[in-house]
């Protein structure tokens, strides 16, 4: 495995790239190219990687990447004789109309070997990609060893899956390090799924309307307005009369979800439960299966699988 790590840069260029000036019908200027070009292999490149990231566009739709470098060029040298170079990396954090700062910052650990390449790559096409269409197909992916999460407050982390606008990054270093079986296979699909569902809640918000309405008035919102606590099972009835599925961690007492808590726990649950079960499971419980259902033919629409 190659360690790389760096800070990922504000955007990638969602338009024309134009560097060192803009483009003109008689202007020659180095860089200055469709920014889609960067997600493929270099023209004419016949190497193994180039040849099964070609393959993967090809097949499915979406480009395949193994490193976070889109381009990397030099620029010439500056007034001490250094050589300067142009390096862009994927930002996993930015959004298209995003208000507030990224709060976090990743970098990542490579896939080294051609076999560590094509067994992502078959992972991805067994347990991934049959369940993606439409909306949840992402632009790109990029398939990584492991990856590395800093957040603005110092903290760090390793998440299986990162979904940014233009590009899906999936750390597959567990199914390398042991024998996994069937179901740990699954367990770590269903979280590179949850991630994709995110980006689909994030992507197309007005999409999920009708389901965030029906538990609106108490999203994140106390429990019990006398500080008293309620016990496990006045908790769970409490949430489910009101159509959640569990409640939220709080220092300060017991919550109703949050708007993204309840998403995810309805992707959760319509993860590992059939319509039918969700039914019989809930069945004294109306918005339950209520919200249910019109999560499952939300994410139906918008490309998702089942």
């Amino acid at each position: 495995m190659i360690s790389i790590i760096r800070r990922v840069p504000l955007l990638i260029a969602i338009a024309t790239l134009c560097l060192a000036a803009s483009c003109g019908e008689d202007d020659v200027v180095e860089g200055c190219s469709d920014p889609t070009d960067n997600f493929l292999p270099e023209a004419g490149a016949t190497d193994s990687t180039s040849l099964l990231r070609r393959q993967f566009y090809n097949d499915h739709g979406s480009y395949l990447l193994f490193s976070d470098t889109l381009q990397h060029y030099s620029t010439g040298t500056n007034s001490e004789g250094e050589a300067t170079w142009f390096t862009e990396t994927l930002d996993l954090t930015y959004y298209v109309g995003q208000t507030n700062s990224s709060t976090a910052t990743y970098g990542f650990t490579y896939l080294e070997t051609m076999d560590e390449r094509r067994a992502a790559v078959e992972y991805m096409e067994r347990y991934i990609l049959p369940h993606t269409q439409g909306s949840m197909k992402p632009f790109s992916w990029l398939l990584a060893w492991r990856i590395n999460g800093t957040t603005n407050t110092g903290g760090t982390t390793s998440p299986y899956a990162v979904a940014g606008q233009r590009c899906v990054a999936v750390a597959l270093y567990y199914i390398f390090t042991a024998q996994r079986t069937e179901a740990q296979k699954e367990a770590l699909a269903q979280r590179i799924l949850l991630a994709l569902i995110g980006r689909l809640a994030n992507n197309h918000a007005d999409s999920f309307t009708e389901f965030l309405s029906i538990s609106a008035k108490y999203y994140d919102t106390a429990m019990t307005t006398d500080g008293s606590t309620l016990t496990s099972e006045e908790e769970m009835a409490m949430l489910y009369a009101a159509g959640f599925l569990n409640s939220t961690s709080n220092l300060f007492g017991q919550y109703y979800p949050t708007q993204a808590d309840d998403l995810n726990q309805y992707a959760t649950l319509l993860l590992n439960y059939t319509t039918e079960q969700i039914e019989q499971k809930y069945a004294n419980y109306p918005l339950i299966i209520r919200k249910a259902a019109l999560m499952r033919s939300t994410m139906e629409s918008l490309g998702y699988v089942f």
